[in-house]
């Protein structure tokens, strides 16, 4: 049975409610026609976000499905990418959502262990906890902050993923681009066992995933 909240827990959910209603108000303002609920989480910043987990015992998509009149379209190859849509809009999906490389997906998928940094090649698309670890060195080398990584036992879902790269692309001020899946026959037909061997983990193994560089390159040019 769910906890009754007492007066100032009810006033935090009210205020949160409050924040996240003019964060969909002011994006739909703009004349955009669709919100995706990652980007919104993202806006709504972590302490808001968790405050509002424990108290109402939801996520916060749930609790903008219950708490708000805005119809919920999905997108993305399983449909599991949400996003609001526009009083006035249609229920016209955004553009369908980026297919990045498996090695480079799996730099931001991969939880980051605490007190461990994280440095990738953008060139190669290597990623290790310390820059020395990579086989090149120099301007190809970049972190991805904390910020950008789910952390300990959290498993970040595609949309929030997806939400990483595109808000790490801007800040290091590269296009996605170079970092998409080549949309060759090979690809169309066929995963690598690297991106199996990420979709195959529960959130557990995930944690506990440390695999040397030579491994990560063959199990993305092997295919199933």
């Amino acid at each position: 049975m769910a906890t009754e909240l007492d007066e100032g827990q009810k006033a935090e959910v009210a205020r949160i409610r409050a924040r996240i209603e003019t964060l969909i108000e002011g994006h739909f303002a703009t004349g955009k026609s669709a919100y995706y609920l990652s980007q919104l989480g993202n806006q709504l910043g972590d302490e808001d976000r968790k405050l509002l987990e424990v108290l109402t015992h939801t996520k916060i998509s749930q609790f903008v499905a219950d708490a708000f009149d805005y119809k919920i379209g999905r997108s993305g190859q399983h449909e599991n990418i949400l996003y609001l849509i526009a009083p006035e809009g249609t229920a016209v999906p955004p553009v369908a959502a980026p297919r990045y490389n498996s090695r480079f997906w799996a730099a931001f998928k991969v939880p980051l262990a605490e007190g461990e940094r994280r440095f990738i090649d953008i060139k190669t698309l290597e990623f290790a906890a310390e820059a020395g670890q990579l086989s090149s060195h120099g301007d190809t080398i970049r972190e991805i902050d904390a910020k950008f990584l789910p952390e300990g036992s959290d498993v970040a879902t595609p949309d929030v993923i997806l939400s990483h790269i595109a808000e790490w692309l801007d800040a290091q001020h590269l296009e996605q681009g170079p970092f998409l899946v080549q949309r060759n026959k090979q690809h169309l037909k066929q995963e690598s066992l690297l991106t199996a061997l990420i979709n195959a983990l529960d959130k557990d193994q995930l944690k506990r995933v440390s695999l040397p560089l030579d491994v990560i390159k063959t199990l993305e040019t092997r295919r199933l």
